[in-house]
């Protein structure tokens, strides 16, 4: 069966915080997997431990420590979304996804993953457009699904991705407006606040 090759402008999304600190979103790990929709589990497939603390304190500290704690180049990630998250996919989604390219504005990633027995190689673009006093995101993803008309067809992949992209920026969004809130000055000066 031939593969049958998508591109998917997956999510796009308008942003009141300043490029950079979106950037820095993009690129934490512990960030990202916060704003990822439920069902959806990210973990480093090379055990790498970062420093724990909330994206306040990330976008507060020196840039050493920033660096510490954002995705390099060639990391992996296993990434597995349950059924139940992936609209119209009837099986767990499981696999893995690597840093491609971090480099402002631009981080890249390619996975390989198996849905409904099926393996699907996807690329995903991040782009950071400063507009303003803000910046515009934009998502767009690739995929390569088996041609078929059974469950997990690239049809219902490509919702999949479309409904997960949209959930995960308005997220990320929600996580970039608490950094402004309330908790965001307790968050960076006390150790032992997340």
């Amino acid at each position: 069966m031939d593969d049958t090759t998508r591109g998917v402008r997956a999510a796009e999304r308008a942003f009141d915080a300043p490029a950079e600190r979106v950037w820095i979103a993009l690129r934490d790990p512990l960030t990202v997997r916060d704003a990822l929709p439920p069902g959806v589990d990210l973990a480093p497939a090379d055990g790498r431990d970062r420093p724990p603390g909330s994206l306040a304190r990330l976008l507060a500290a020196d840039e050493e420590r920033r660096e510490a704690r954002t995705v390099d180049v060639g990391e992996r990630y296993e990434v597995t979304v349950d059924a139940s998250a992936a609209s119209g996919v009837p099986a767990a989604i499981v696999g893995d996804v690597t840093v491609e390219a971090d480099t402002f504005p631009r981080l890249e990633l390619a996975g390989a993953f198996e849905v409904a027995g099926r393996g699907v190689e996807a690329t995903a673009e991040a782009v950071v457009e400063e507009a303003g006093s803000g910046c515009h995101v934009t998502l767009d993803v690739r995929v390569s699904v088996p041609a078929g008309r059974g469950e997990g067809g690239p049809r219902r992949v490509e919702s999949a991705i479309d409904a997960g992209a949209d959930a995960y920026l308005d997220r990320l969004a929600g996580e970039l407006r608490a950094v402004d809130g309330p908790t965001s000055e307790r968050a960076v000066k006390d150790p032992d606040w997340r």
